[in-house]
């Protein structure tokens, strides 16, 4: 029965004595207590035998306790031990105490009934304390929280001690009401001390140096006004002044936080300064900015930072005088004699009637035309010269009868029997034989369409006669026109089911239709190996072209070296849960020889508009950037693209001359931000992003797979205006264009419509819908591969899936066709190979197939392994190189992390090699075992007679030039930093970037 029961009726309970509690040796400061508590509990005994200090507190104890207890009560030794909780001290002995005075559960501060546990003084304090109360409210307003748990008061509890009167625990009124007083006070102190240090901050001068100038130029702009994002700048200073042949370059170094996206340099009168801009990324940004100044000038150079899309002034300014006029001159080099003029035709007579020079129509081949390109450059030529100005005069009916031949869309000006029969595909030729140049359709703008107009023919590279002309060069010998190869119709061999493909879901617009038939007018027929683009614009897209056979143009001089020509710092970029850096696979740069036109009116630096012939190298990078070089030297052309996202695929570029590219992002979380991600189309012009297909698909939630990113790269058709890629969300894209591009003007815009599709095979999971390996394409053909292994192939006139194979396991290199044999009635074949994914052991393996039936011609496997410790990828990841001319008869495969029995049956050390298999059964020729891990897809290099030599960039930045027949090793090259990126040659010059923790650069390497 509880206690308090007992004391308020007055019963008697019997309970035995309670032994004493054992006894350990205590400070003196606890003997006193240690007496007391032993009197309270045994006062009797005490009394009798105990200390002097002892008996004395049970004396009194005994006096209070009889004065305390009402009359009649008589107290039990039992009580008595539930009152005082001598015995022992439990916490059974301190709750009761904490509810005897009223204490919430929880509240376990100092209370007096702790203090008075075991003291009997403390007994008495409790009693003089019930007096107090009696003499307050019972309990608080309900405001301050009246009898709640916790609250500090205790209304609806009663204790009999205390005459049944609620107990309550609060502080004294008097003493809350001072504290509630001195609330206001205190926070009228803080807000005069906010306002003191707030106009002692704006007093602080802009230019202040030293730690509290760093904090002012932080928190507000330069000029001292609230923050913007200009005051995301830390630091701008001159570096240097470096004298040029031209004028003097003045290097300017900026320091700013991540979030900058670019910046630019004004004068004193807001003109905008021409400038090479580089970065370098870490914690912060440091900026390189490099103005070519041309003319005097002395007064200030502002920094200004780009401010969603405005330019504001960052405050950021310096005091600059540059004197170009001072600066000798170089000494000129006159041209020697013996090249009055290099790309004549012939020596003209003046007359005033001379016979008209009839236009060749044979295009001079791609190693002519680069030798007298490379000559020309070599004897200091660096003019365009136009066709027009090297022909003899014409008279007025002749030249309005070019003119007229030059625009074949204006049925007007051109006689009905010189237009070629197929108006729309004016690049297919002129049958007549008449001396029509050669044309190129670009969108529906008919400006556009004559190829010198239209940047694809460079005038000085025109005529045939030209390279002939120049000394040390011959005339390309006259070969009749090829015959054309037939069109091809694909049907699915009886190995090659369609049906294997489950499900096939296509979607016009955002609209999904259970039919699809292409309009006659966007039919599609992506140009053959060697016609993606009529002339010799570059490597526009990853592998050059439709069929993917290698990542090379041109010709080369010889294969006996390699030499660092230039190298180029890229920079680094923070995503979620990695830092990123430089190139990395596939990683490929674009290389591209923009027309006279584009370049004028594009916003290249002045300096790089004026080269002539100007080959601009693309790249984007894993560090987020899209970088602009000049192939020559490394330098900048034009202002990088800041994204702030990574991006793996290669760009790809109109390969009609007109200033479009598309490029894929790989990732959207970033440490600071989560953004969108898809493939991003831009304007060159302006480096403007016109567009993005988002690879998550927004709202529509149609892929199967949910991965957004694009490590493709795309094709397109220069003949319809149509774009084909496929991304990591599973899905292909066919995307009409309807581009408008005015080179006269300098205008591009476009206004595209999507067919998309996604494909599933029975039993494929969702994940493994995944696209990585970039499309291949002949014809209306679309080949490609997922992550499941299976390979199919779809006709875009009605996006229906011809045939499909199961390869076994996953596919990240890129398909490539072929045409078979000799004669152009044996077909067309179709590499591909696979890695060593969805299965724990077995081969990696090359299969051929004839690309319109997809019927397997032969299958060559390779023990792998995997390898889980470093995370590198089994198999083949590389894409192949299609031998041509001299090394027509094998495709080259890199391969990873062999087994000690593929090792053995290649015949080399190493856990990575080169392989040649021979095309017509797969059989090795050799192999070049590779010291690291290779992910960097081979190219081969041909000189003008076709001998071959096949490069392979390894992992550990080791650069090998092979003997395409035999796997000698003919020169080699050591690069900075690892290499898993492809590289991209044009002519005799080869770029490759590397990613590795300071050590990330773009490379030029001369092939010799």
């Amino acid at each position: 029965m509880d206690e308090t029961m007992n004391r308020s009726t007055g019963s008697e309970e019997e309970m035995p004595a309670a032994a004493p509690s054992p006894r350990r040796r205590r400070s003196a400061r606890y003997q006193e207590e240690a007496a007391e508590a032993e009197a309270v509990r045994q006062p009797e005994s005490v009394l009798e035998t105990g200390s002097e200090t002892a008996r004395e507190v049970a004396s009194r104890y005994r006096q209070r306790q009889e004065a305390d207890a009402p009359e009649g009560t008589v107290r039990v030794p039992a009580q008595r031990e539930r009152m005082t909780g001598a015995p022992n001290r439990s916490a059974m002995a301190g709750r009761r105490d904490r509810e005897q005075v009223g204490y919430a559960p929880g509240q376990m501060g100092v209370s007096p009934a702790q203090r008075a546990r075991v003291s009997a003084a403390g007994r008495a304090r409790l009693a003089e304390e019930s007096q107090y109360r009696e003499q307050r409210p019972t309990e608080r307003p309900a405001a301050f929280g009246a009898g709640k748990p916790g609250s500090g008061t205790s209304a609806a509890r009663t204790d009999p001690r205390y005459g049944g009167r609620p107990v309550q625990t609060a502080r004294p009124a008097d003493l809350s009401s001072r504290r509630k007083g001195k609330g206001p006070v205190i926070l009228l102190i803080c807000l005069l001390l906010a306002v003191v240090l707030a106009a002692g901050f704006l007093l602080i001068p802009k230019d202040m140096a030293g730690p509290l100038g760093d904090l002012k130029r932080r928190f507000t702009g330069g000029d001292g006004e609230n923050r913007t994002e200009a005051s995301q700048v830390l630091s701008f200073e001159m570096v240097q002044q470096t004298e040029m042949p031209e004028g003097i370059d003045v290097t300017f170094e900026a320091v700013t936080e991540r979030q900058v996206a670019d910046l630019r340099l004004v004068d004193g009168e807001g003109s905008i300064l021409p400038m090479r801009l580089s970065s370098l990324w870490e914690e912060k940004i440091t900026w390189t900015l490099i103005w070519h100044a041309e003319e005097d000038y002395q007064g200030p150079v502002r920094l200004q930072i780009q401010q969603n899309s405005a330019w504001v002034d960052t405050g950021f300014e310096t005091e600059v005088t540059v004197m170009p006029s001072l600066v000798t001159p170089p000494p000129v080099t006159e041209a020697p004699t013996e090249i009055p003029v290099v790309f004549a035709t012939e020596e003209v007579t003046p007359s005033p009637t001379p016979a008209p020079t009839e236009t060749p129509t044979a295009v001079p081949t791609l190693a002519a035309e680069e030798e007298a390109w490379l000559d020309a450059e070599q004897e200091g030529a660096g003019e365009d010269i136009s066709p027009v100005e090297e022909e003899p005069e014409k008279q007025p009916e002749e030249a309005e009868a070019e003119t007229a031949e030059e625009f074949p869309e204006d049925a007007d000006a051109v006689p009905a029997e010189a237009l070629p029969e197929d108006a729309d595909l004016p690049e297919d030729g002129n049958e007549t034989g008449d001396a029509v140049p050669e044309t190129e359709s670009i969108g529906e703008n008919p400006e556009a369409e004559t190829a010198e107009a239209a940047g694809m023919i460079p005038a000085q590279e025109t005529p045939a006669e030209a390279a002939a002309a120049a000394p040390g060069t011959e005339a390309p010998a006259e070969t009749a026109a090829p015959t054309p190869r037939p069109i091809l119709t694909a049907e699915a061999a009886e190995n090659a089911d369609p049906g294997l493909i489950a499900t096939t879901v296509v979607y016009n617009g955002a609209r999904k239709v259970s039919q699809y038939a292409r309009a006659d007018s966007e039919k599609i027929h992506m140009p053959v190996v060697g016609e993606y683009t009529k002339q010799m614009l570059g490597v526009l897209t990853f592998r050059t072209d439709a069929f993917r056979q290698n990542g090379a143009v041109g010709t080369v001089k010889g294969t006996d070296s390699l030499t660092q020509a230039w190298k180029a710092e890229t920079g680094s970029v923070k995503g979620s849960g990695q830092t990123y850096y430089g190139m990395g696979w596939v990683g490929q740069p674009a290389i591209v020889k923009w027309s006279k036109e584009v370049r004028e009116l594009s916003e290249m630096y002045d300096t790089k508009k004026e080269v002539s012939g100007l080959k601009e190298v693309i790249a984007a990078g894993l560090d987020g950037r899209i970088y602009f070089l000049d192939l020559s030297d490394g330098t900048a052309t034009r202002n990088s693209i800041k994204l702030g996202y990574p991006m793996k695929g290669t760009p790809s570029v109109h390969p009609g001359g007109a200033p479009y590219m598309n490029v894929g992002q790989f990732a959207r979380k970033m440490a600071s931000r989560t953004g969108t991600i898809g493939l991003r189309q831009y304007n060159l012009y302006q480096l403007k992003e016109l567009s993005l297909i988002d690879g998550l698909d927004g709202k529509n939630n149609r892929p199967y797979n949910g991965v957004g990113s694009f490590e493709t790269s795309a094709l397109m058709d220069r003949t319809s205006g149509t774009m084909v890629t496929a991304g990591t969300n599973g899905m292909l894209y066919v995307i009409t264009l309807n581009a408008d591009f005015d080179y006269a003007a300098g205008t591009y815009s476009q206004s595209p419509t999507t067919v998309a599709m996604k494909t599933k095979a029975k039993g494929e999971k969702d994940a493994a819908t995944a696209v990585e390996a970039s499309v291949a394409m002949y014809d209306r053909y679309v080949f490609y591969a997922d992550m499941g292994g299976f390979l199919r192939c779809v006709d875009t006139n009605n996006m229906k899936v011809v045939w499909a194979i199961s390869l076994g396991d996953a596919v990240e290199s890129t398909p490539a066709l072929d045409w078979h044999g000799e004669e152009i009635q044996e077909g067309l074949d179709l590499y591909t190979a696979t890695l060593l994914s969805s299965r724990k052991k077995g081969d990696a393996a090359v299969t051929c197939l004839d690309a319109m039936s997809g019927e397997i011609r032969w299958t060559a496997s390779f023990p792998v392994k995997k390898d889980t410790k470093n995370k590198t990828v089994s198999g083949f990841r590389a894409s192949p190189v299609i031998g041509q001319e001299g090394l027509r008869e094998y495709v080259y495969y890199t391969v990873n992390n062999l087994s000690p029995e593929g090792q053995e049956q290649l015949g080399v050390e190493e856990t990575a090699a080169l392989v040649a298999l021979r095309k017509s059964d797969g059989t090795v020729a050799w192999a070049k075992g590779l010291a690291a891990k290779t992910y960097s897809s081979p190219v081969a290099v041909y000189d003008g007679e076709g001998n071959g030599a096949v490069i392979q960039c390894a992992g550990d930045g080791t650069v090998l030039m092979l003997d395409g027949l035999t796997g000698d090793q003919k020169a080699e090259l050591q690069v900075d930093g690892a290499i898993e990126a492809s590289p991209a040659v044009y002519g005799g010059m080869m770029v490759v970037g590397t990613t590795e923790k300071g050590n990330n650069y773009l490379y030029g390497i001369r092939i010799e």
